[in-house]
């Protein structure tokens, strides 16, 4: 699969990679300030985790309003409930995959738990993988809404 180039991607790559943290949850370090650190007043405590989280919604072009603001959680609660990082299991076979299906007969598709992410996971694929291969052999673009055993169900 190849990135399609523009700079509206380019931009959503930097944010990411500002935010981007390892298996162990430790974050990168990150080297721009956003408009999250300048739109806090001065005179407000805002405790530095849900700081974080208003960078990440900003970087990813919300609008955090003080109706919003007031309504995020903690950072800690978001991840104590679905973890630090991301998880891609499989990530480690991708050569394997490429070296046993030939490159028209290739599918990809995301699949997880219920609330994780799989049709933001579905557009991101949708908007950055092209397989010119697949796309010559049939009208299909080779990216699948869900995988073949379904989208939620346990692997």
């Amino acid at each position: 699969a190849k990135l399609r180039k523009n700079q509206k991607q380019k931009d959503m790559l930097l944010a990411r990679e500002q935010y981007k943290r390892d298996v162990e949850g430790k974050a990168y370090k990150q080297t721009q300030s956003t408009k999250a650190e300048s739109s806090l007043n001065a005179g407000k405590d805002e405790p530095s985790s849900r700081i974080d989280m208003i960078k990440i919604l900003e970087n990813a072009g919300a609008k955090v309003d003080d109706a919003m603001r007031s309504k995020l959680p903690p950072l800690e609660n978001v991840e104590k409930l679905y973890g630090r990082g991301v998880k891609i299991v499989g990530l480690d076979r991708c050569e394997e995959f490429r070296s046993s299906i030939p490159a028209d007969m290739a599918d990809i598709g995301g699949a997880g738990m219920f609330n994780t992410g799989t049709n933001f996971l579905y557009s991101l694929l949708v908007r950055n993988c092209h397989m010119p291969q697949r796309s010559k052999r049939s009208k299909s673009d080779g990216i699948r809404w869900q995988v073949p055993w379904g989208k939620h169900p346990p692997a």
